[in-house]
């Protein structure tokens, strides 16, 4: 009666170490695909923004975030999205026109009932928004702050001890 007892308690032991393994593996490759996604594309060039106003709702509601690539400002065209600096403020408005000659873009955020008071130089442009995302932004902001990387790598560190346990258990 013993022995059936031991053999049904190692199934079960067996079982529980191979879910926690399968588990901690799959926890590993989330934060790793995470991480991915959020320093790989910035080899790239390609950068991410936390949208903080709403000046460009209902097309890119506050807290959404923003991927943005290099681009030839002299090639931006009136309704495209940008991200650039005014003030060392990192803003994102439409393209309302394109001055050529002297290399500056005039600029309106869909929400704002008036163009920008300023022109942008084309310097100053970050990049053309070629995605959005609602609520992603607070999100990222999330993960990439002190306390969100350490979290990160606290999950990471207890997923690896975890799948390195189990490992040797078997």
């Amino acid at each position: 009666m013993k022995r059936i007892s031991n053999k049904n308690e190692e199934k079960v032991r067996t079982g529980f170490l191979t879910f926690l393994r399968t588990c901690s593996f799959l926890i590993m490759l989330c934060v790793f695909l995470l991480s991915a996604l959020l320093f790989v594309p910035r080899l790239f060039r390609i950068q991410y923004y936390h949208i903080l106003s709403p000046s460009m709702e209902p097309e890119i509601m506050t807290d959404s975030l923003v991927v943005c690539v290099p681009c030839e400002a002299q090639e931006l065209a009136k309704g495209d999205i940008i991200v650039f600096l005014h003030e060392n403020i990192v803003i994102c408005h439409r393209v309302e026109e394109n001055d050529k000659e002297n290399r500056q873009l005039e600029t309106k955020g869909d929400n704002n009932p008036i163009k920008d008071l300023w022109n942008t130089d084309y310097s100053d442009v970050c990049g053309k928004v070629v995605w959005h995302k609602e609520k992603l932004g607070l999100l990222l902001d999330k993960l990439m702050s002190l306390p969100g990387k350490l979290l990160l790598f606290g999950v990471l560190g207890v997923s690896l001890s975890v799948h390195l346990y189990t490992q040797r258990q078997n």
